[in-house]
């Protein structure tokens, strides 16, 4: 019946806002880590500890991981 309806329907949202906001959380504390690996990684490479192209990777890597935010703020609003 209807009332069933419009019940999943309004779960189905909640579930989907949680799991929105969840993803945004996750993907927040992991830029905060790869900020940090990227500033460590900048300090050996300076030092000759390690080469370019691991700090590049982790700049690329850094870059896809934020491209996930939008999408997951736009799926939270």
């Amino acid at each position: 019946d209807m009332k069933n309806i419009m019940v999943a329907e309004l779960v189905r949202s909640i579930i989907e806002w949680r799991q929105a906001h969840e993803t945004i959380r996750k993907t927040k504390d992991l830029l905060v880590t790869q900020d940090k690996q990227i500033s460590l990684l900048k300090i050996r490479s300076n030092a000759g500890l390690v080469d370019a192209i691991s700090l590049s990777r982790a700049q690329a890597e850094r870059a896809q991981t934020a491209t996930r935010l939008p999408l997951a703020q736009a799926a939270a609003d």
